[in-house]
């Protein structure tokens, strides 16, 4: 018997599109463009995952790093826009650098739930680029553990929502969340209700630069995501 999943692929022909589909934005987590999308179709993430993906428990896991071609060429056609597109929004292009496999610890990513040993867990973001986007999303380089500011801004990113403490995420929402009759954006927090936008973090300075943060442009994050990959306790090895 086909299980909710394969049901959802649909028998023949392509299957329909969501009423709103926005398409992922430059350098947007797929876990944001989940969250944009779930609250363009007016529900909250958590309910929309169980209508998108049937059966697939589809944020019991880390979005982000997601490896199922399956899942994603469904996500894709009802989204209409290619598979290929929504796996640039993955992190699986750091898949063998930042970690091994999309199934193994990556203590180089920023974990959306917090573990053993880990006192935070959540999105890092820069207020400021949430604020000047007509449509606020998180990007990409937020995940990675050793990006800490925004060259764009020259302002430390945030970890945690401003107001109450809590780490922000964009699924774990309260149980009366999705009862909501109007879903929060992605930009506020789900425990309450801050609008992140409205923050201001630490402006940096040249010297503060090289002893509190890597930015996130497309300076020191692209070499050293082209550079040697990091060993334990952080030094680095040589490709093989």
């Amino acid at each position: 018997m086909a299980s909710p999943f394969e049901r959802a692929l649909g028998g023949q022909g392509e299957p329909p599109p969501w009423p709103v589909h926005p398409a992922p934005l430059e350098d947007e987590l797929l876990s944001s463009w989940f969250a944009r999308l779930a609250y363009a179709n007016h529900q909250s993430a958590s309910r929309f995952a169980v209508v998108a993906c049937p059966g697939r428990r589809l944020l019991h896991r880390d979005l982000d790093r997601i490896d199922d071609a399956t899942l994603l060429a469904l996500l894709a056609a009802r989204a209409r826009v290619t598979p290929e597109r929504l796996r640039a929004a993955t992190l699986a292009s750091h898949t063998g650098r930042l970690y091994v496999t999309a199934h193994t610890n990556a203590p180089w990513l920023l974990p959306m739930w917090r573990q053993k040993f880990q006192a935070a867990a959540g999105l890092a973001f820069c207020p400021d680029c949430l604020a000047q986007s007509a449509q606020p999303y998180f990007r990409r380089c937020w995940r990675l553990a050793f990006v800490t500011s925004c060259e764009v801004h020259g302002r430390l990113l945030r970890r945690g929502c401003p107001h109450c403490g809590a780490p922000v995420r964009l699924f774990d929402a309260p149980m009366d969340y999705q009862h909501r009759v109007t879903p929060e954006p992605p930009h506020v927090c789900l425990r309450c209700g801050y609008d992140l936008r409205r923050d201001h973090s630490l402006v940096l300075h040249s010297s503060m630069e090289v002893d509190l943060g890597v930015g996130c442009g497309k300076g020191f994050y692209a070499q050293t995501l082209s550079g040697p990959r990091p060993g334990r306790c952080g030094r680095s090895r040589p490709d093989p």
